[in-house]
C-alpha cells in the first residue's frame, strides 16, 4: 500500500513537468519566429505600385512615389554621421544626415531595377549638402539600371529628390555584383578624401554613387 500511495502522489508532479516543458517549447517557437522576423533582409518586398522612369519623371512624381514606400527600421540598415565638406582645402563638418535603406531592398532584382527607378534610400538631413543634392529635411535616392552591362556605370541613372520636388542628377560611379555572397540590405555613407558619397545595395551587388 505504501508504494501505491507514492505512485499516486507522484503522477501529478510528472504531469506538471510535462505541461511546463510544452509551454517552454511553445515560447521558444514564438521567440524564434520573432527573431527571424526582426532580422535584416526579412522585411518582404517593397510596395509593388508602379514606379516612375527616371529619364522622364518629374521631381514631384518621384516624391509622390517615394511616399508610397516604407524604409527599414532595422539597426544596421542605415548610417548617420556629420557629412564632411572641403572649405579652402580644409575638411570641415557639414550637416548631420541619416541614410536608411528601402524596406525589402534585398528583394529587388536586376530586372526590377531595369524596369523602373526605385528609391533605394531615404536621407534626412538637418541642413543642405549640395554636392549630393541633399536639402534640409527628407530626401530620396532613386536609382535605375537603364540597360547595357551592369558593370558599365553609364548603364545606370541616379537622382536625389528633395521633399519639395527639387531633384539633382548624381554621378553613378560603379556597380559590383556579388551573386554568391550578396551584401546586406543597407545604405551607407561612403567616405572619400574629398567629401562623401553613397554606398547602397543594388540587386545582388552594390552601387557607389556621388563619389568624386
Amino acid at each position: 500500500m505504501q508504494h501505491a500511495v507514492q505512485l499516486t502522489l507522484a503522477a501529478p508532479a510528472h504531469a506538471r513537468r510535462r505541461r511546463r516543458a510544452r509551454a517552454a517549447r511553445a515560447l521558444g517557437v514564438v521567440a524564434l519566429a520573432s527573431s527571424i522576423a526582426a532580422m535584416p533582409g526579412c522585411e518582404g518586398a517593397p510596395n509593388p505600385q508602379a514606379s516612375p522612369q527616371l529619364a522622364t519623371a518629374t521631381g514631384a512624381q518621384l516624391v509622390d512615389y517615394a511616399g508610397t514606400q516604407t524604409f527599414s527600421s532595422h539597426v544596421g540598415a542605415g548610417d548617420e554621421q556629420m557629412l564632411s565638406t572641403i572649405v579652402n582645402g580644409q575638411r570641415r563638418f557639414g550637416p548631420r544626415a541619416t541614410i536608411t535603406a528601402l524596406r525589402g531592398l534585398d528583394a529587388l532584382t536586376m530586372d526590377s531595377l531595369t524596369q523602373r527607378g526605385r528609391p533605394l534610400a531615404r536621407i534626412v538631413s538637418d541642413s543642405a549638402y549640395p554636392k549630393l543634392g541633399i536639402k534640409a529635411g527628407t530626401n530620396w535616392l532613386f536609382v535605375q539600371h537603364v540597360g547595357g552591362p551592369p558593370t558599365d556605370s553609364t548603364s545606370w541613372r541616379a537622382r536625389m529628390v528633395a521633399a519639395d520636388g527639387t531633384d539633382t542628377v548624381l554621378v553613378f560611379n560603379s556597380f559590383e555584383d556579388h551573386p554568391e555572397d550578396p551584401p546586406p540590405a543597407t545604405a551607407r555613407w561612403l567616405w572619400v578624401p574629398t567629401d562623401e558619397g553613397i554606398w547602397v545595395r543594388c540587386a545582388s551587388g552594390c552601387c557607389t554613387i556621388g563619389k568624386k
